[in-house]
């Protein structure tokens, strides 16, 4: 990627911001890489979206740029999630995957995370108590 955006040499985040602007940057330009040309990238992070709209470039200006240059050609939607509908993103999280692993389809998920994903891509509600 080349940008250094990593804090340190160990290519771990220093805080929840970073893991997701990482985690932003990688899936959106590994969706450019993979030839998709309509995607939105979901986040529970308001601040995160913030920068990638440009309201907030401190720090993570170059990356954003590097990457939405990449994706200009592309339909590109930047959507916010509410944290406690995130169930996906909660189940891969409490999977402790790696760091970089890219799941390319729904099959290739945890088992709770895929059954979410399901239940989301079919509109079904979810709830938490």
């Amino acid at each position: 990627m080349g940008s250094g955006y990593l804090n340190n040499k160990n290519n771990r985040a220093s805080s929840a911001l970073e893991a997701e602007m990482q985690a932003v940057i990688l899936a959106t330009r590994w969706m450019v890489e993979k030839g998709f040309d309509d995607f939105v990238v979901e986040s529970d992070c308001s601040l995160a979206l913030e920068y990638f709209a440009g309201k907030e470039t401190r720090k993570w200006g170059r990356p954003i740029q590097e990457t939405l240059q990449m994706s200009n050609r592309k339909h590109l939607s930047f959507v916010h999630s509410v944290r406690e509908t995130n169930w996906v993103a909660h189940y891969i999280a409490a999977a402790q995957v790696k760091e970089t692993e890219i799941f390319g389809s729904p099959g290739d998920l945890p088992i709770h995370a895929k059954r979410a994903y399901w239940m989301d891509f079919f509109g079904i509600p979810s709830f938490r108590f």
